[in-house]
């Protein structure tokens, strides 16, 4: 039986993370006009999407990231935004996956610790310095914490490989596979699934 979650309260939690907001913007910890070249090539990408899917079937775009010494990516058309880390709002009794919660963009997001979604559970992974914010078609919407954003690249999805070794049986259920220079794609469908989303919901 899973334990019991105090109630939340909302309006004063709100109140919290706008201030939060602010803090999370005077601590950015990463290049921010990389991330602002990012989010300008992501713009990009959606003004044009139609047409490159026209002309490539097999091949999508993808934001590149790190986290530890390993670099992951996940579909360009999933970002809504990256915003620095920050104070997060505690949830009682919350799932060791999630960080806790945060305002952006007007919204309240859920921001998840990727290294525990895929099970890593690694010496070498640091704080995250980053959060990407994700929307998929039903207008779900979570955070991911990462280590830093890396730039814009295509995937060409026939071309991966499977994963081999040690890594596969964590990584497999959420990773379509790498490309020839290691970068692993998460499978954002599969992810969705997680049932730590799923509690947030």
């Amino acid at each position: 039986m899973s334990p019991q979650r105090s109630a939340i309260h909302w309006d004063s939690l709100r109140e919290k993370l706008a201030g939060g907001a602010q803090n999370r913007m005077r601590s950015f910890a990463d290049n921010p006009e990389k991330v602002r070249s990012i989010l300008r090539d992501r713009a990009a990408f959606l003004a044009t999407r139609g047409e490159r899917h026209r002309h490539s079937t097999s091949s999508i775009r993808v934001i590149q990231f790190s986290l530890g010494e390993e670099r992951y990516a996940v579909p360009l058309s999933a970002l809504v935004g990256i915003i620095p880390a920050g104070e997060f709002g505690n949830v009682p009794g919350a799932a060791p996956e999630l960080a806790g919660i945060l305002h952006a963009r007007g919204e309240i997001w859920s921001v998840f610790l990727l290294s525990e979604l895929l099970a890593l559970h690694r010496a070498d992974a640091t704080p995250g310095g980053l959060v990407l914010l994700l929307r998929d078609k039903e207008n779900r919407r979570v955070g991911l914490l990462i280590d830093a954003a890396q730039g814009i690249r295509d995937v060409d999805i026939q071309a991966l490989s499977s994963l081999t070794g040690k890594e596969a049986a964590a990584l497999s259920t959420y990773i379509r596979g790498s490309t020839q220079d290691g970068l692993m794609l998460i499978d954002i469908a599969t992810l969705w699934t997680h049932p730590s989303f799923l509690e947030a919901d």
